[in-house]
């Protein structure tokens, strides 16, 4: 039987050659791994590999309705410059990445919404063992502009966060994932999330208050091989949420619990496709409203071709964000296509859709009376094209294109929003270093 590396970290001691034990003599063994541990203790530790990671660049975009009010009087070309600094940290058993990336905007018209936005993330993994795995996620961002479809990059969430009209949001979260393998191909997951989601700034006071969002979720899932390359298992997740609006927190007509069960399976053949898809159901309850019953699904792919991919993703279930709204039943689709040439050229092309409704027929109250938010529905859709060149030198260009419609009927008089954007852009990010070799295990 193997023994589990996360249960016994160390292992059990080798000896080196020339410490071989010839003999039954217990005080032979004992000499042997007294002079093992010795060896052991001389030997010079392994330092830390640590690169420094950074880029920068600057972009010029033009943009509709900057106020994201539905209003075409708000046109604007904006000078975009941005930077990211990084740290990565490598052992034999554990990787660190930190990073900053804050991007300055000044705009043409619209001086008085010259800002700067923040966004903070950082990884750390650890292996206990070749059977364990422990990753940690963070992520903060403040931000000031709202360009549509948009989450914190790198840490959790829902991708269902429709637009708001222009307001300073504020996110972060921490997410921890472990993952343990008692077998070949079999696979027990655990992880956690929690994640803040505020609104503020003279917009959102200005729309009448947004809703804030406290989540708090865990999951677990197994997984078990079928074959070579498929695994089937099950999945258990559980949420709680916290609601408040300037600073009250909400008391009825609201659903803040969600229990989810379901099945999972995936399909993998690397360097080809992987596929993976869920589904289930969820259970959904709060203050003074109905329990209710929902269907749940997700479906994810990735195909890969000589330097082409195509990405296609499908969520159903529940969410909360945005800033309009308390939890509702959300879906979601997102398509992506890249290809790339030797000389450098690329290509993308992608698009997205978004459709949210409340739970409650009635907005949830505070102190008695009812919030701003609504009982409508949500829908939007959002298309973009870009093209770009990279240098081996490290230099790019790139030219984006996309436009954003989305329906949403609230007291804040927001019921149709459309826009378009367009960028031009210059990026340079040094070469990285040609890979290291492969260091010795040390399991």
């Amino acid at each position: 039987m193997t023994r589990s590396s996360s249960a016994e970290p160390g292992g059990a001691p080798s000896f080196p050659r020339s410490f071989r034990v010839v003999g039954r003599s217990r005080l032979g063994v004992a000499c042997a791994a007294l002079a093992a541990a010795l060896a052991r203790l001389a030997a010079p530790a392994q330092a830390a590999e640590t690169d420094f990671l950074w880029d920068a660049g600057l972009r010029a975009i033009y943009s509709q309705d900057v106020l994201r009010t539905g209003d075409d009087t708000s046109d604007d070309v904006i000078s975009s410059l941005t930077a990211s600094a990084g740290v990565r940290v490598r052992t034999p058993r554990s990787e660190l990445l930190l990073g900053y990336s804050p991007e300055l905007l000044k705009y043409a018209e619209f001086t008085e919404f010259d800002h700067l936005d923040h966004h903070e993330h950082g990884e750390y993994t650890v292996r206990p063992g070749p059977r364990s795995e422990f990753l940690l996620r963070e992520g903060y961002s403040l931000s000031t502009r709202q360009v549509g479809f948009a989450d914190l990059v790198g840490a959790g969430g829902a991708p269902a966060q429709p637009v708001t009209v222009r307001t300073e949001r504020t996110v972060w979260d921490v997410e921890p994932r472990w993952v343990f393998r008692p077998r070949m191909l079999h696979a027990f997951t655990l992880g956690a999330l929690y994640r803040s989601e505020s609104y503020g700034g003279e917009s959102a006071g200005a729309a009448g208050g947004f809703i804030d969002s406290d989540q708090f979720g865990m999951q677990a899932q197994y997984d078990h091989p079928v074959g070579r390359t498929q695994t089937f298992g099950g999945r258990i997740k559980g949420d709680r949420y916290r609601f408040e609006q300037a600073g009250l927190e909400l008391q009825s007509g609201f659903y803040d619990q969600f229990f989810n069960l379901g099945i999972a399976w995936s399909l993998r053949h690397p360097g080809r496709f992987d596929l993976s898809g869920a589904a289930g159901a969820y259970r959904g309850s709060g203050q003074g409203v109905e329990d209710v019953l929902k269907p749940t699904a997700d479906l994810s792919g990735t195909w890969q071709w000589v330097r082409k991919a195509l990405r296609l993703g499908y969520i159903l279930g529940y969410s909360s964000g945005g800033g309009l709204t308390t939890s509702e039943q959300s879906q979601s689709v997102n398509l992506n296509y890249n290809v790339s040439s030797v000389r450098g050229w690329q290509f993308g092309a992608s698009g997205s859709t978004l459709r949210r409704k409340p739970l409650s027929d009635e907005p949830p109250l505070v102190n008695g009376v009812p919030t701003t938010g609504t009982a409508e529905p949500l829908y939007g859709y959002h298309l973009e094209v870009a093209l770009g060149r990279q240098w081996r030198s490290g230099l790019s260009l790139s030219a984006t294109a996309g436009f954003l419609h989305q329906q949403e009927t609230t007291q804040t008089g927001v019921e149709d929003l459309q826009f378009f954007e367009g960028s031009v852009g210059v990026r340079f990010s040094p070469p990285e270093p040609p890979p290291r070799p492969a260091r010795p295990s040390t399991y």
